[in-house]
């Protein structure tokens, strides 16, 4: 006659062999590492358009002037963003000069983009004939509906040979 054993319900391979207590402290530590790295703060990025000459100025107000824009983009409602512009020239040796700054430039979002804002004409005037380089610059902030700021800038990407002459102040 043989006798059964009764075989376990949890076969032996797949019993915990940490306990249970510091699995849920392992995953918790790993909750709580994951939650103070991620970044929970507002992020503003901010783009600037390459320098180009306005053709609505030429066409319709008999002007020239070079003027690119600026965009800033957060990830919270803006209050208003507040910018310095910069015109840069780049000589044929690589020489980079500021041929014209604009300061304190402020705009307010739309409604309907609260965490948009784009400062659009930034011009200043050509006064001489000739091609040049020209690059533009911004350094700012921007000022959040809960009352953060942050510090934002910008250049175009590269510099923009123009029909322009721009007379550094």
């Amino acid at each position: 006659m043989s006798i059964l054993k009764p075989r376990p319900i949890i076969p032996l391979l797949i019993k915990p062999i940490v306990p249970a207590w510091v699995l849920i402290a392992a995953i918790a530590a790993q909750y709580a590492i994951t939650a103070v790295t991620t970044s929970s703060g507002p992020e503003c990025t901010m783009k600037v358009q390459q320098v180009h000459v306005s053709r609505y100025s030429q066409r319709l107000l008999q002007l020239s002037e070079a003027k690119f824009k600026v965009s800033t983009l957060c990830n919270s409602p803006q209050k208003e963003t507040s910018i310095d512009a910069y015109f840069e020239e780049v000589s044929p040796d690589g020489t980079k000069i500021i041929v014209s700054m604009i300061q304190n430039i402020v705009a307010t979002p739309n409604l309907e983009t609260p965490n948009y804002v784009l400062i659009k004409n930034i011009t200043v005037p050509c006064n001489g004939a000739g091609q040049a380089k020209y690059s533009g610059r911004a350094v700012g902030r921007v000022n959040l509906e809960d009352g953060r700021v942050e510090k934002v800038s910008g250049n175009s990407k590269d510099f923009n040979p123009v029909d322009c002459r721009i007379s550094a102040k």
